[in-house]
């Protein structure tokens, strides 16, 4: 079959500012950066560009102590020419749930008022119900309303596809058509559209839709640069694409050659080769190598697990971490193979977040925590609201097992949701307004907490003066920057000798413990007053990322070598009364069910812990009575920590 070409230049989205950040340097990006990349991007002449969206919203306020709402409005003063879009989970907005439709029509017409033209909606199940209030919120608002439609698929082979049939994706496009979406954008997130499904996608969407298509996949299995152009040439109008430095791997493939390899055709997109050049000396020399500790050690431009195991890339650094943390760094494959059954367990939704974390850390629990008699020992909240259809319904049936298991002393009972979700929500910004009198000031504020309770919390205390942000939250310089970075390749070439002390002096009764924080590595020390008293400053408990254990050599009055967790660690003493109930795994302390006093029996309820951005409900280990609750809601707690005692 001849290409098809339609006589107009291919319409290209850049997606660096957002997804470049969030795939190849966590997100971490900052404002400060970002507007003077802006400045230089708005002359290129590209149909938009993402700035806002996906896990940035919470990384902003969480990680970076920055306002998500100001970033926009900071940008917009820069992108004066180019339309900036936003990647916008649906009812799920930028969070990790369904929120109520009240959230969602002030979300989006905040949105729109602060500078985002282009909203990019897709639903993590493709329920496009979830897409209603959401696309209606963007028309009203007078913002671009580009439908979305994820990719994915079941079989190893695309031939051999049952569910996520070329019929399955025509069906969604005329829903989204009908809806009144300006655009449609096929997101293949886990980069695993091949060429080959890509023309045919593109040829039998552009037959049946009048809307012009997008397409945005990645880069992960090495499909992306490929399927990209292979959709152009199909008639695909627009394309995702990344500056160079924030390409390949599991971001994006970049615009450079696809700009060369279209120039003087039908096609050409008529951007500007030396504006995005100096674009890129910018981003390399100035911009990206302050963030260099967050990019991934691997020098394979590819991720080949992503075709074995058919799951994004990324899934294999969550689930990494998440066995490091609980000590089953042997159990990768077990997870993965655990990782497909609950896939098909629960309706085989496509691999999309937040739905990808669900799944995988649902695995991970199932591998850890099963027995040979039950399965699924260990739920995860977010699995039981899935359950329950407060997600959406999935694209094929879940197992009903799982679905009686789940819905076992469920809220809402044991019938799982059949209408949209959002018409099952009552109205949640009465509630949070009040929750948040004399800390919030608009509300922006009031969407930040209800998409982020106990963080956005956080943020507002910091950003309004009642709390002192931790240090890790604070940006580094390029000298800083530079300055770690070669001091730390010192240290690997063994240029720097970290030994112990030759001998540790015993503890004195007058013991004191301090957090000591050495550039982004913390450490909590024990302190033996001698020589007059000490400053104090106060310090904030900073969560680290997982790296190799360290110890160090103290000198003068310390006497503490091993580098802390940043959490409240595992007893030493055993011998306190009662039986313990300890974490199963690092997380935050949610809330408890149950106050010091409360009867309890075994099997129920007594602790929410979150790991992973999943809840998990942890259950007495005997009948009793709760003697002390030992952590306060809101702690991060070690692996084997005890949260309470029952006696």
């Amino acid at each position: 079959m001849e290409p098809v070409m339609n006589q107009k230049p291919l319409a290209i989205c850049d997606v660096s500012l957002r997804d470049g950040f969030q795939c190849l340097y966590a997100g971490r990006g900052r404002t400060a950066d970002m507007v003077r990349m802006a400045a230089l991007m708005d002359d290129v002449g590209f149909w938009a560009v993402e700035v806002w969206g996906g896990t940035g919203f919470d990384v902003m306020h969480r990680e970076l102590n920055e306002d998500p709402w100001e970033r926009i409005r900071s940008l917009k003063r820069y992108f004066r020419k180019t339309p900036m879009a936003c990647m916008l989970r649906g009812q799920h907005l930028a969070g990790e749930r369904c929120y109520a439709d009240d959230v969602v029509r002030a979300f989006v017409e905040r949105s729109h008022e602060n500078g985002i033209q282009v909203f990019r909606l897709f639903d993590p199940m493709n329920d496009l119900r979830n897409l209603q209030v959401a696309g209606e919120s963007v028309l009203q608002a007078g913002g671009h309303f580009q439908g979305c439609i994820c990719y994915s698929r079941t079989s190893e082979h695309p031939e051999e596809e049952s569910l996520y049939t070329l019929d399955y994706y025509l069906k969604k496009a005329i829903v989204l058509q009908n809806m009144g979406a300006h655009s449609l954008l096929i997101k293949d997130t886990a980069g695993l559209l091949m060429p080959g499904e890509a023309r045919k996608l593109v040829a039998g969407l552009k037959a049946a839709i009048s809307l012009p298509l997008h397409i945005h996949t990645h880069a992960t299995a090495g499909f992306g640069p490929l399927s990209l152009f292979a959709a152009v040439e199909a008639g695909a109008d627009g394309a995702d694409t990344c500056l160079a430095p924030f390409a390949m791997r599991s971001s994006h493939g970049a615009v450079e050659p696809l700009i060369a390899a279209l120039k003087g055709g039908d096609r050409d997109t008529g951007l500007d080769l030396e504006r995005i050049a100096a674009l890129n000396r910018l981003s390399e020399e100035e911009i990206l190598p302050k963030y260099w500790h967050f990019y991934g050690g691997s020098t394979t431009p590819m991720d080949t697990t992503a075709l074995i195991h058919g799951f994004p890339g990324g899934m294999e650094a969550d689930l990494k971490r998440q066995l490091e943390e609980t000590g089953g760094e042997d159990r990768l494959d077990a997870v993965f193979r655990e990782l497909k059954r609950v896939r098909r367990d629960m309706g085989n939704p496509p691999l999309v977040k937040p739905v990808t974390r669900i799944l995988g850390t649902q695995a991970v629990n199932n591998v850890l925590f099963d027995t040979e008699g039950e399965s699924y020992r260990m739920l995860s909240a977010q699995v039981r609201d899935f359950c329950a259809g407060l997600y959406g319904e999935p694209p094929g049936p879940l197992d009903a097992a799982l679905r009686k298991k789940a819905l076992e002393g469920h809220p809402r009972g044991v019938r799982p949701l059949r209408e949209r979700p959002g018409e099952a929500l009552k109205p949640e910004l009465p509630r949070v307004r009040e929750e948040l009198r004399g800390l919030a000031a608009d509300i922006e504020d009031e969407l930040l907490c209800a998409l982020f309770p106990a963080t956005g919390k956080r943020f507002l205390r910091w950003k309004y003066g009642k709390e002192t942000p931790p240090e890790y939250t604070l940006p580094r310089t390029l000298e800083e920057a530079m300055k770690i970075r070669e001091r730390m390749i010192r240290i690997l070439a063994g240029e720097h000798k970290i030994t112990e002390p030759e001998k540790v002096p015993e503890k004195s009764p007058y013991i004191r413990t301090f957090n000591v924080f050495v550039d982004d590595t913390y450490y909590e020390v024990d302190v033996d007053e001698v020589g007059g008293a000490p400053v104090i400053r106060h310090a904030f408990p900073l969560t680290p990322p997982a790296t190799e254990k360290n110890t160090i050599r103290e000198t003068g009055n310390t006497n503490f070598v091993k580098k802390a967790p940043g959490s409240i660690p595992a007893p030493s003493n055993d011998g306190d009364e009662g039986t313990p109930l300890v974490a199963p795994m690092p997380g935050m302390v949610v809330s408890f069910r149950k106050k010091e006093g409360d009867s309890v029996k075994a099997g129920e309820t007594v602790v929410i812990l979150e790991a992973m951005k999943m809840e998990n409900a942890l259950v007495a280990p005997v009948s009793g009575v709760i003697l002390n609750l030992c952590v306060r809601s809101g702690d991060s707690v070690a692996k084997d920590a005890v949260l309470c005692r029952i006696g």
